[in-house]
């Protein structure tokens, strides 16, 4: 996007502050004291419909960095060189500020005269054209050779000045930039609150290797010892820069949130859409910042650009915020925008956020001539844009004949896919994915030569493929398979080893991630400070931790604590439990509580923790600000009281807490649910518990699932319901079969880590027979002595995250244990988003039963049964030569050779190796699949 002007660097006159083109980012911005360069408050760098500016600005007036020790050059002293330059900016314009700087000797100008002579050049070169012309001007060519030598040892008001004129100009010559990285760096510890802000949001702007090894960390330290006194137009700019420059001091922007929330009337649309991209640019949701503004963007709808609403849209697309008020009041206030002046960067957001938001009915009238907008700069589209483009005209075009848009969608594809075929050697490794599956989508002319070449181009950099590109490479190969001239699994042979790679490092990212608040709680053990927490002599003192927490339970033990745990989940060969065992401990004065990732599961965790603890028993509730931990403390009331304010280390938060004597609700039955679900023959009574994924209800993708296998369930199959939750899938099919007569006909078994789900569905499936543990574990542990006693089908919509983070562990223990569970031409069919590539995490587990790349023939044979660019039904089918009883030997062979010490350490060998560490059938294991 298009982003507004820094703050201002310097004060603004009366004049200035009355004219100065465009709008800044704050409204009634408070002005700086004392005198200086001028830095008008322009609109947006790079915006095409900037103003310009004619007021009178000051150029320097005092101080001895602008003093002249005599006549210059033609007879002009130092003070009155800088009048003539604010003369001719005011009179001639551009080209009359050029001709000052390139009459006469170049020595003559000193700093001043260069920021001022910069500062009147960024208010008149308000165009690109302008500013891309002037990097061949000659005269502008020796501005920046002097303001290269005069920067050297100036003060932080200079280096911020010519940092921003850098930026605003978008200033390429490498001579200047790394001088006034140079200077920014000198001056890092003295930039005063205006200079703080333009110094970062002109970093943001520059090139990186512009920023040099500047110490942004002294500038976040800065900012956050003054974010109270930004005015809201240096505000926005900082939000906004902070991603760019990759600042990561989650203090800071905690801070900046809480000031922007309680300003946030005080923004121009402008400024809203820079603070909301900001916040979403690093990944930061505030539900009640960003409640706030879409209450005050509503507001101002009326005063927003296409580009605000864009910014704005974006914003709340990167999180999939659905706010319908806010969407139409920002449809509402662009209705009468002038397309012809739209640039490519604000049309190509705008249909993404639209597209994203799946709102697409929302913006109906605005949907033809933004479509034609985008068709008619389709050839000159930079290359961001065109993914853009390609994105959001794939994710509206499900809507496109009922929005009639088809015929200015047919054609802004048409154009638009012309334009990526152009571009396919220079598409980044990450789009390449999303390219493909925007082809597959639209079904443009020669989507299929468009397709295989992209996934040639993948081929050639698959080391730098993302799990997200390789399974949109795979809907796209496998849903236009007769448009390619090759067989599919020639072009998806070479993201195999993607599809491996990315799942170790997503285990591996999602055990950091848990790690974290764990480390932190650990660090700072504040069970040891308090001696009222100690048990009498001889009695062990007593603790209760709730959630997967091993390194925690350590080193309560450590500390000579005897350790209750409650697991809602299994954890390994710990079993879950729907409820702690029942009764108040009354010597159990200390509570570690994980934070379980949702609000409504946090409740229940704090009630069941309340079951337990007496009155004033401490309570230590630790997580990940991803996860919502900071949301914590609404939560805490009425069962504890908090003691202090949350503290912790990086990303990890903790919150204290006494327990208080209000009432836990208890026992697990009166967190039943009692709710309605229409499975397709009406509604049937149902029962659901707090934190279940959708609420307990019929979701989409389960609902895509059920609607294959009511087609394809042929007899009275065994079936396996894998991540079962609280049995929506098992009782559709049920319900199904009833419809058709033929009730008692299928033959299930539920399996889910979530011991109170499975509480749950034991209540809403009855006669189903149902398996609490962590994966397939339990079910291999029973061994399998001959075919009747596999199942003929495994069904699921499978966890692929654990908690926040993207994990595929319980997937993968899925794809590797189905083979040893199910008969001959057995069928496991599972649901995914698009970006889960499911695909290619079968085609990684090999005829042996091995996890890794290499093998010559898969267990499985795939296919992609159904798919609508959002969710994909896969089926694998167990070949019939496949035998179980070889799976296992072969397995075994591989268990007994890693445990004879073998330590060859080659990449593929140790991938197949340690998932082929599964035991014989009857033989218990001690790691659970997938986490060996």
């Amino acid at each position: 996007m298009a982003h507004g002007p820094p703050a201002d660097t310097a004060a603004v006159d009366a004049d200035d502050s009355r004219h100065g083109a465009g709008r800044g980012s704050g409204r009634g911005s408070a002005r700086g004291s004392g005198r200086g360069y001028h830095v008008a408050g322009r609109g947006p760098s790079g915006r095409e419909d900037g103003g310009r500016g004619s007021g009178r600005g000051r150029g320097y007036g005092g101080g001895a960095e602008g003093r002249s020790s005599g006549p210059g050059a033609g007879g002009l002293d130092g003070a009155a060189l800088n009048r003539k330059l604010i003369e001719a900016s005011n009179s001639g314009g551009l080209e009359a500020v050029l001709e000052v700087v390139g009459s006469g000797d170049p020595e003559r100008l000193n700093i001043v005269h260069c920021c001022t002579a910069l500062n009147r050049i960024c208010r008149l070169a308000t165009s690109p054209a302008q500013r891309a012309e002037l990097q061949d001007n000659p005269d502008f060519r020796r501005l920046l050779g002097r303001l290269t030598k005069v920067l050297k040892g100036c003060e932080a008001k200079s280096a911020s000045v010519a940092a921003h004129a850098c930026a605003s100009l978008g200033i390429s010559d490498e001579g200047a930039l790394a001088a006034v990285g140079a200077a920014v760096h000198a001056n890092c510890e003295s930039f005063d609150r205006q200079g703080v802000a333009t110094v970062l949001w002109a970093l943001a702007k520059l090139p990186r290797a512009a920023r040099g090894d500047v110490p942004i960390e002294a500038l976040t330290r800065a900012a956050l010892d003054i974010a109270d006194d930004f005015t809201p137009q240096e505000l926005a700019n900082v939000v906004w820069a902070l991603p760019q420059v990759g600042a990561k001091d989650q203090q800071l922007v905690q801070k900046l949130a809480l000031v922007a929330r309680h300003r946030v009337q005080q923004f121009t649309p402008q400024g809203l859409g820079m603070v909301a991209l900001g916040f979403s640019s690093l990944g930061v949701f505030s539900e009640p910042l960003f409640n706030a503004i879409s209450k005050a963007a509503q507001d101002q709808a009326g005063t927003c650009n296409m580009q605000d609403a864009a910014q704005i849209l974006t914003a709340f697309a990167k999180f999939k915020i659905k706010d319908d008020d806010l969407l139409s009041a920002l449809c509402s206030g662009v209705s009468g925008a002038d397309w012809s002046r739209q640039s490519g960067e604000c049309v190509t957001s705008f249909l993404w956020a639209l597209g994203t938001l799946r709102r697409a009915q929302l913006a109906k009238p605005l949907l033809p001539p933004l479509l034609e907008r985008i068709a008619q700069l389709a050839p000159t589209l930079r290359l961001r844009h065109v993914v853009l483009a390609m994105t959001g005209l794939a994710k509206v075009s499900a809507m496109a004949e009922e929005l009639r848009i088809s015929k200015p969608m047919h054609q802004a594809s048409t154009v638009i896919s012309e334009r990526v075929s152009e571009l396919v050697d220079r598409l980044d490794p990450q789009d390449l994915g999303l390219i493909a599956w925007a082809i597959a989508l639209l079904g443009p002319p020669g989507k299929g030569p468009i397709i295989r070449a992209v996934s040639e181009r993948a081929s050639e950099v698959s080391d730098e493929l993302s799990w997200w590109s390789v399974a949109h490479l795979e809907y796209a190969v496998r849903s236009q398979a007769g448009e390619l001239g090759v067989p599919p699994e020639l072009l998806l042979q070479p993201f195999l080893g993607c599809a491996c790679t990315s799942e170790a490092r997503l285990r591996k990212e999602s055990l950091m991630f848990h790690a974290e608040p764990e480390a932190a709680l650990v660090a700072a053990a504040p069970w040891e400070s308090r001696s009222g927490d100690t048990g009498e002599t001889g009695v062990p003192k007593r603790a209760l931790v709730v959630g997967s927490a091993r390194a925690v339970l350590k080193s309560l033990q450590d500390s000579g604590f005897q350790v209750e745990m409650w697991l809602r989940f299994c954890e390994g060969q710990r079993l879950g439990r729907a409820w702690p065992e029942e009764g108040v401990r009354e010597d159990c004065k200390v509570c570690c509580l994980r934070h379980p990732g949702s609000s409504d599961a946090l409740e229940f965790a704090l009630h069941g923790a309340a079951a337990v603890l007496p009155k004033g028993a401490r309570l230590w509730v630790f997580g990940h600000v991803q996860e919502g931990i900071l949301g914590t403390r609404a939560a805490l009331s009425p069962l504890f009281k908090l003691k202090r304010k949350p503290f912790g280390t990086g990303d990890a938060r903790i919150w204290e807490a006494v327990r208080t004597k209000a009432r836990a609700k208890q026992p697990f039955e009166a967190w039943l649910q009692d709710t309605s679900l229409d499975l397709g023959s009406g509604a049937r009574p149902w029962l659901s518990v707090p934190g279940l994924f959708a609420g307990g209800g019929l979701d989409i993708m389960t609902q895509l699932l059920l609607s294959r296998l009511r087609l394809k369930l042929e007899g009275a199959p065994k079936i396996l319901d894998f991540g079962c939750g609280n049995g929506v899938l098992a009782a559709g099919l049920l319900a199904s079969r009833e419809g058709a007569g033929s009730a008692g006909q299928l033959d299930f078994t539920l399996l889910d880590s979530d011991a109170a789900a499975l509480d749950v569905a034991r209540r809403n499936v009855p006669g189903a027979r149902c398996v609490v543990g962590d994966g397939l574990e339990p079910l291999l542990a029973e061994g399998v002595a001959s075919d009747s006693q596999r199942f003929d089908v495994i069904v699921s919509n499978p966890p692929v995250h654990r908690g926040r983070p993207d994990d595929w562990r319980a997937l993968r223990g899925l794809l590797e244990g189905a083979g040893r569970l199910l008969r001959p031409r057995g069928q496991l069919w599972l649901v995914a988003q698009e970006h889960v590539p499911v695909g290619r995490l079968l085609a990684c587990v090999s005829a042996d039963g091995s996890w890794g790349v290499g093998g010559e023939a898969g267990l499985y044979h795939v296919t992609l049964e159904f798919s609508d660019g959002r969710f994909s039904v896969w089926l694998a089918e167990l070949a019939a030569h496949w035998r179980p009883t070889e799976i296992s030997t072969a397995c075994a062979t591989a268990a007994a050779a890693k445990g004879r010490g073998k330590k060859r350490r080659s990449s593929s060998a140790s991938v197949r190796r340690s998932a082929a560490g599964v035991k014989p059938l009857k033989k218990k294991r001690k790691v659970p699949p997938g986490q060996d």
